[in-house]
């Protein structure tokens, strides 16, 4: 106890209830982290380093001038440990703040240029932490930086003037840039930014020319709890509050896109089936009662799911395919076949996803084949997945007007669409020569892939 009467031990239960305040900042980042995780665990990476610096300072200075034996191994480790953390909490910190920079709202071309700058900029301050780094461990062979007595105290040799006037430079370099690119940043984490820079510099001068109390650990404790604070305060809070909005912002276009889309499904059907009964009337007047019964069907199977933007049972879906079927095989000139093999129709789906397939099959791909046309449709269950096939027999996309082409495309790509957003189902289209498959997949709820 006598070697540490001398002591300043306010200096060192300063140091020690900085370590300290810096952990309860680590707990309270990774508690609230939001939105950003990176910058979150780059703020715990800066407060990691400060601590530690804190706890190697004040270990260093318990030993210091101590000539029991554990002192010349514990004066020395920790003296090497605190040059080591401090260089480490300068690059956790330019990492920190380049991550601010170069995730700034910026255009393409000034978002290239910071993110060279910025990148630039890591690499210089990690070059200069390096040679400091490769210094302090020389130094523990060879007397550069710094030695020890024969009582285990430390003292500094003239070179150690390097170990601030690096730092010092690499800040000064930062201090230039940050003002640069000072629009890029909010206001709160800038003025942390030139805050943290300027104490460090500050404290970098006055440790070249007068070594005493360790005024960088105290700045560094400092540093890091504004930083913490101006995270906590301005990044953290917005950022969850960002995150809500986006969350909200994205759930109403999703809604606003399910609804054009279906949209511009539903009246496409509904025409084509007025336009079919229409010349119906005129060739067959029999056959478009029996049309208008077909369409009457369809529109009371449907009229309340039309506007609903919720899945469907896939019965339902079969019920739309049934009833426009019909309508089509009400031409006497179309006699084509429909094949129905169904093995699997347990599950949901957006409504009228299967139906413009089919419709598509009758229209497009067995456009040339009226007589000898088969389309089948056929549903199976595999690997968690609901899958529905609709295949022609078909000239396939090929044999196609532009027109055609265009029409089909812009159907299929609803669907496709529709099908991701709504349940996460995608849509393939598979060109076989001698017609058109279309596969449609649906994970099942609660299933995982065998």
């Amino acid at each position: 106890m006598d070697q540490l009467t001398g002591l300043p031990l306010y200096h060192i239960c300063f140091e020690f209830w900085g370590s300290i305040f810096c952990f309860l900042a680590v707990i309270a980042v990774y508690a609230s982290r939001g939105i950003d995780k990176k910058r979150a665990n780059l703020l715990i990476g800066v407060l990691v380093s400060s601590a530690l610096v804190g706890i190697a300072d004040a270990v260093a200075w318990i030993f210091d001038g101590n000539p029991l034996k554990i002192a010349f191994f514990a004066v020395r480790i920790s003296t090497f440990l605190l040059f080591l953390f401090q260089n480490i909490l300068i690059q956790c910190g330019t990492s920190y703040y380049r991550y601010l920079m170069i995730t700034a709202k910026t255009s393409g071309e000034e978002r290239k240029k910071i993110m060279k700058t910025w990148n630039g900029l890591r690499f210089f301050v990690g070059l200069c932490c390096s040679i400091t780094v490769i210094l302090v461990i020389v130094s523990q062979f060879f007397p550069i930086l710094y030695a020890f007595d024969d009582n285990n105290s430390y003292y500094r040799l003239p070179l150690s003037v390097i170990q601030q006037i690096l730092p010092a430079v690499s800040m000064f370099v930062l201090l230039f840039f940050a003002f640069r690119d000072r629009k890029h940043l909010c206001k709160e984490d800038f003025s942390c930014l030139i805050l943290c820079i300027a104490l460090s510099v500050i404290s970098a001068v006055s440790m070249a020319l007068h070594y005493g109390i360790s005024m960088s650990v105290f700045v560094s404790d400092i540093c890091a709890l504004f930083m913490f604070v101006s995270y906590e305060i301005f990044g953290g809070h917005v950022a969850a509050r960002r995150e809500v909005e986006i969350a909200e912002r994205d759930a109403d276009i999703a809604h606003q896109k399910i609804r054009i889309m279906q949209n511009q499904i539903r009246p496409h059907f509904i025409f084509n089936s007025l336009l079919a009964i229409k010349q119906l009337c005129v060739e067959d007047p029999n056959t478009a009662a029996d049309a208008l019964q077909h369409f009457a069907s369809y529109l009371r199977v449907n009229l309340e799911a039309m506007t609903d933007e919720q899945l469907v049972l896939f019965e339902r879906e079969l019920d739309c395919i049934r009833e426009y079927v019909a309508l089509e095989q009400a031409d006497p000139a179309n006699e084509f076949q429909v094949v129905y093999d169904l093995s699997f129709v347990d599950f949901e789906i957006p409504l009228l996803t299967v139906e413009p397939m089919v419709e598509n099959a009758i229209r497009h791909g067995l456009a040339s084949r009226k007589k000898d046309g088969i389309v089948r449709i056929k549903t199976y269950q595999e690997n968690g997945m609901a899958t529905i096939l609709v295949e022609d027999n078909g000239s396939g996309y090929g044999s196609e007007t532009r027109q055609q082409a265009e029409h089909r495309s812009v159907g299929i790509a609803n669907v496709k669409e529709r099908l991701k957003m709504q349940c996460g189902g995608d849509l393939s289209i598979i060109n076989t020569g001698r017609g058109t498959i279309v596969k449609i997949d649906i994970p099942l709820p609660g299933a995982r892939p065998e």
